[in-house]
């Protein structure tokens, strides 16, 4: 195969699915796409491999949930246009962005995907990029050098991240009766939650207070401004393990427990936590 030429998609797979992708493949060329495919090119190769110099206009890793699967899906939460996973199996939630939607394997049927696919290319907007150069963003994004953590730059992306989530998912509360707004500045996120007019929560996510100026803390409840209250702070770590930025969350009352066990999230995992755990309140101030 020439690996200099250009090319529709680029695809990859865990052993597992390797007849499965044989078979989307055939019918993607089928339909007049040009596909990057070698039985032996699996995710883990692609992840020794970061290289070629073909131009593509979409790397599709077909992901399973402990194969290769953060590294890819954060090119995705990042907003990287050139990768689109297909999810091939369960993918825990905290590693999925809330407001993505993600290709199932199990949702299509071949031809189905394979039609999916060809609209994605037909509708790129996008010049093609080598897929070596594609792989090696994809599998470097989300993870900085431990040289290159930064508590207080983590701190204030996570802030910023929280702050876009609750804005995009605060109007889904309308068709179920709620007004949720979101006010922010640049050292806190304020959520208020209102029924009829009445304030039925509140969540004030702000920088610095109990736990040192580089922590995240969460206050549950309609308070004084003036007050120092806290119903749990988030530390920001570096994973050596993962390569990954976390956030260490201490005093779980946010979640409505007194376990005092503290838990490492991702931002994401926080917000899909945060926006659960509002869902639940509010059922139950429906349901009363």
């Amino acid at each position: 195969m020439n690996d200099a030429a250009s090319h529709d998609i680029a695809v990859s797979f865990p052993d597992s699915e390797r007849d499965y992708v044989a078979q989307v493949v055939e019918a993607l060329r089928e339909r007049g796409m040009s596909v990057l495919f070698e039985r032996d090119r699996t995710n883990d190769w692609w992840g020794r491999n970061a290289s070629g110099s073909s131009q593509v206009q979409y790397f599709v890793p077909f992901v399973a949930a402990d194969e290769f699967s953060s590294a890819m899906l954060a090119a995705v939460k990042s907003g990287d246009g050139y990768v689109l996973p297909v999810l091939t199996g369960d993918t825990p939630a905290d590693q999925l962005h809330p407001h993505v939607h993600y290709l199932r394997r199990s949702e299509h049927t071949v031809d189905q995907l394979a039609d999916v696919l060809v609209d994605k290319v037909d509708q790129a907007g996008h010049e093609t990029r080598a897929v070596g150069e594609i792989v090696k963003h994809a599998t470097h994004s989300d993870q900085p050098m431990a040289e290159d953590f930064s508590k207080y730059e983590a701190q204030q992306t996570a802030l910023h991240y929280l702050g876009d989530q609750f804005q995009v998912a605060a109007p889904q509360l309308r068709t179920r009766g709620f007004v949720c707004t979101v006010h922010r500045t640049e050292s806190a996120v304020a959520i208020r939650v209102e029924r009829r007019g009445d304030t039925v929560y509140a969540l004030d996510i702000r920088r610095g207070g109990i736990g040192g100026d580089e922590t995240l803390n969460f206050v549950v409840g309609l308070h004084d401004a003036a007050a120092i209250c806290s119903s749990g702070w988030a530390r920001p770590v570096y994973e050596k393990e993962t390569g990954t930025t976390k956030l260490e969350l201490h005093d779980l009352s946010v979640f409505g427990t007194d376990n005092p066990e503290t838990r490492a999230y991702t931002k994401e995992g926080l917000f899909v936590d945060l926006w659960q755990r509002i869902g639940t309140l509010l059922d139950h101030q429906v349901a009363h």
